[in-house]
């Protein structure tokens, strides 16, 4: 497998750890996700399958570094199944992004950030709402919901766009070295958005 694809697709497949949340819960997997920081930035520099993930050139504090430390704040900053969905978007959105946004020299590029495509910004929006489906079923079926919020297996709520939205947006901006942190909180900072929102909504509806 070439070097360029094994690490999306690792970005993707350690997503896979989330089936973990029912039994670490929101503080052991941000916890979790902290002892990786320190594994990807001692232990995996020296190891073959680190040196195959890294990309030439970069700094140790990379994104191999930066991803599981945006997972552990987004479990810290984002609770009630936010953590969960900004890592989903994350995880399957920003590969989509590059799988697509690197296939080809794409026309239609965006204003800001001439790197980026409009194609890939697509990607992102498949992905990652792959992604918030995957998460939100996940917990309806093993943890009751996401504090009101995809309570049906395998649905996708509308408002949930809200996070992807925000994520994609982050992801096109001309951010050294790598995006994760900034798309990983950007998709979380939705999150209480989306939760006032729904409570709103069920006290107008209750008053009513």
């Amino acid at each position: 497998m070439k070097r360029e694809h094994l690490r999306p697709l690792v970005h993707a497949g350690v997503l896979g750890f989330a089936a973990l949340t029912p039994v670490l819960g929101r503080w052991g997997m941000a916890g979790a996700a902290g002892a990786a920081v320190l594994v990807n930035l001692f232990l995996l520099p020296r190891t073959r399958f680190g040196k195959s993930l890294a990309r030439p050139g970069e700094r140790r504090f990379g994104g191999l570094v930066t991803y599981p430390l945006s997972v552990a704040l987004a479990f810290v900053l984002f609770n009630g199944g936010g953590g969960l969905l900004a890592w989903a978007i994350l995880a399957l959105g920003d590969p989509a992004a590059s799988f697509v946004g690197g296939a080809r020299n794409w026309r239609l590029r965006i204003p800001w950030n001439r790197r980026k495509s409009f194609a890939g910004f697509a990607a992102f929006l498949a992905g990652g709402s792959a992604g918030v489906i995957l998460v939100t079923g996940f917990r309806a079926l093993w943890m009751g919901g996401m504090d009101g919020v995809g309570e049906t297996a395998f649905s996708f709520e509308p408002e949930l766009l809200v996070m992807v939205m925000l994520g994609a947006l982050a992801e096109t901006l001309p951010i050294p070295p790598d995006d994760n942190l900034p798309v990983a909180l950007a998709a979380g900072s939705g999150w209480p958005l989306i939760v006032l929102w729904k409570r709103l909504l069920a006290g107008g509806t209750g008053g009513g």
